[in-house]
């Protein structure tokens, strides 16, 4: 068996919105998965900021190792959910960073996501004529 040390680093392979088209009563949720390319990487601490029609997810991840190091070659998946509730209608913006503590790869990744939320209450279609008529001096 021949071990070699990893030059890959942790990445994020996907970002799942649900609902895929959220309307303001439905409670959203974010999933992130990805994986990490040997045994001397790891996760380390994780954080969640939602602003205005904005999310941040700051994911670090840990590589442990050091020069003379031999780390098994095989993949270890993670992945999180985050429950965010019920959104206000608008245009969101969700990114996920990822900041690599490494001495092999040290650097940051990001991937975005947009979706948006949608208002739940139907607008109902009135003319013009109707609208007027609400305001016109009662005869």
């Amino acid at each position: 068996m021949l071990l070699l040390a990893s030059s890959a680093h942790a990445y994020i392979a996907s970002m799942t919105i649900t609902p895929p088209n959220p309307t303001d009563e439905d409670a959203v949720s974010l999933s992130v998965a990805g994986w990490l390319p040997d045994s001397c990487w790891s996760l380390g601490d994780y954080s969640v900021t939602v602003g205005p029609f904005s999310i941040l997810v700051d994911i670090d991840s840990i590589d442990e190792w050091l020069p003379g190091l031999v780390c098994l070659q095989y993949v270890i998946p993670y992945g999180f959910v985050w429950e965010f509730g019920a959104l206000a209608p608008g245009h969101y913006v969700v990114t996920v960073r990822e900041t690599r503590y490494s001495l092999r790869e040290p650097g940051v990744d990001t991937a975005t996501v947009e979706f948006d939320v949608t208002d739940s209450t139907p607008v109902e279609p009135e003319s013009w004529g109707r609208i007027k008529g609400l305001y016109a001096p009662k005869r």
